[in-house]
């Protein structure tokens, strides 16, 4: 739904958590920003955010405070620059930022996260996240996924459930993105 508002368009988070959300469609107009979410303090945990608009930067998240861990950032549409994320401040951990028109990241203080733009950081990847199927917007990790157990573990992940309801560390170490992929091997009895 398109918002009417200046900044976050789907969320404005000034504290708290925002967990295990899909945030997509919306929109902030003139050169507001974060069209899906504007993070100015708390946490955005095991989020997929997705086909949102904004003018200037940051359609998908424009951060001045506050922490994105383990989000999947994926085709929004920005007019200037950063179309997946503004980072203005606050920290971002374990995201997967790609396929987001007129750039996927500007800011500092990414680690364990994918993104072309990433060239240096802790645990950072620049290389395509193979999604298993982008023109179908699934958005989890393929079997040959780089992101696969490349994240750094939280203290918050064990017993934690992802954006899919799957144990949020099925390995020794954490995906990055929304999504975990299940070990080989694994069973699961659909309900």
């Amino acid at each position: 739904v398109p918002s009417g508002g200046f900044s976050g368009g789907g969320v404005y988070l000034s504290g708290g958590l925002l967990l295990d959300c899909a945030i997509q469609g919306n929109s902030v107009p003139f050169s507001g920003g974060g069209g899906g979410i504007r993070v100015a303090g708390g946490t955005v945990r095991n989020c997929l955010v997705c086909r949102n608009y904004v003018d200037w930067s940051g359609a998908g998240i424009s951060m001045v405070g506050g922490a994105v861990e383990n989000c999947t950032i994926v085709t929004n549409q920005g007019g200037v620059s950063a179309a997946g994320v503004f980072q203005g401040g606050g920290g971002l951990t374990n995201c997967v930022i790609y396929f987001n028109a007129v750039g996927n990241y500007s800011g500092a203080g990414a680690v364990y996260s994918c993104a072309p733009e990433l060239g240096s950081g802790t645990g950072n990847l620049t290389g395509d996240p193979r999604f298993r199927s982008l023109a179908l917007a699934d958005f989890r990790l393929a079997p040959d996924s780089p992101c696969v157990n490349a994240g750094t573990n939280l203290s918050w992940m064990p017993g934690a459930k992802d954006l899919a309801g799957q144990l949020r560390v099925a390995a020794t170490r954490v995906d990055m993105g929304a999504y975990e992929r299940p070990e080989n091997g694994s069973v699961f009895i659909a309900r």
